[in-house]
């Protein structure tokens, strides 16, 4: 898939001689370590390479997808008065690199939820993938900046004569049996085939209610991907009870991950609820 240039001095990107191996240099694309202006001022730019390949994932339609190149522009928002900032993670880039690298699969679900989704990164990139029905999900004081950028991600894929994006912005409370059903009904009253989450183990105070929303959306067939960089200071609380609830998780492994984009510092996790994950529900290789 195509990617920044490698930082100077480093080694050129590519797959590493052992397929499971990460890297622990600092490569260009990373986030964590720029400056506000960068973060939350400026506009964060991602291509996504679309195409090239059927539906793939047991669609019953699969439409080959000619090669476009949908040249995403992502609005971040510094903190506001009420304490709400929208930056893009560098684990939402890694999940945004893993979602491309394999398209071919995801464009086969049927339905997609982000929770969390602040600026809405993965959420932009399944709709540009194809996925037919796309909710990014977050609470009412960031879906401003949130539909904004699906509106940008839209009008990026018309530009690029893909397929036409259909992603939307919902309001959504953890916990919340009201506002999980909300959800659930926009679906048109169908679990998701994906769930993803990134960057939210940074606090304990708040996951057990992250847990019991992915017990309200997820059936059986979910694939649900959490992601998370440096803040993972809930991350045993969140493994606790996620196994409580009856998930189970693996990690996803660095060979699956794009080339490109498989830093120490992010983990990614696969769960689904009652079940193994090698039953065919996550893509190979």
């Amino acid at each position: 898939m195509g990617g920044p240039p490698p930082p100077p001095g480093m080694p050129p990107w590519g797959v590493p001689p052992d397929p499971e191996a990460r890297f622990d240099f600092w490569p260009a694309w990373k986030r964590e370590g720029k400056t506000d202006r960068k973060r939350y001022h400026e506009p964060y730019a991602h291509d996504v390479s679309v195409g090239g390949g059927g539906g793939g994932g047991g669609r019953e339609e699969e439409e080959e997808v000619p090669p476009r190149q949908v040249a995403l522009r992502i609005e971040q928002r510094a903190f506001t008065t009420a304490g709400f900032a929208s930056t893009v993670w560098d684990s939402a880039i890694v999940v945004a690199a893993y979602l491309e690298r394999h398209q071919a699969w995801y464009r086969g679900r049927r339905g997609a939820v982000e929770l969390g989704a602040g600026c809405g990164l993965p959420t932009c990139v399944l709709s540009a993938l194809g996925v037919p029905d796309v909710v990014g999900t977050d609470l009412a004081e960031n879906l401003p900046l949130l539909q904004s950028n699906l509106e940008s991600a839209a009008a990026a894929c018309e530009a690029a004569r893909a397929v036409p994006a259909r992603a939307r912005a919902m309001e959504l409370h953890w916990a919340s049996t009201e506002s999980c059903a909300q959800l659930l009904e926009a679906l048109g009253g169908r679990r998701p085939d994906l769930v993803v989450c990134c960057d939210t183990m940074y606090g304990s105070g708040f996951l057990e209610e992250q847990v019991l929303t992915l017990v309200a959306l997820c059936g059986s067939g979910t694939e649900c991907l959490v992601a998370y960089g440096n803040n993972r200071q809930g991350e045993d609380a969140f493994m606790a009870s996620a196994k409580g609830h009856g998930f189970s998780i693996e990690p996803v492994p660095p060979h699956q991950l794009a080339p490109s984009f498989r830093p120490s510092d992010v983990t990614v996790l696969r769960l689904q609820r009652g079940g193994a994950q090698s039953d065919g529900r996550a893509p190979e290789g």
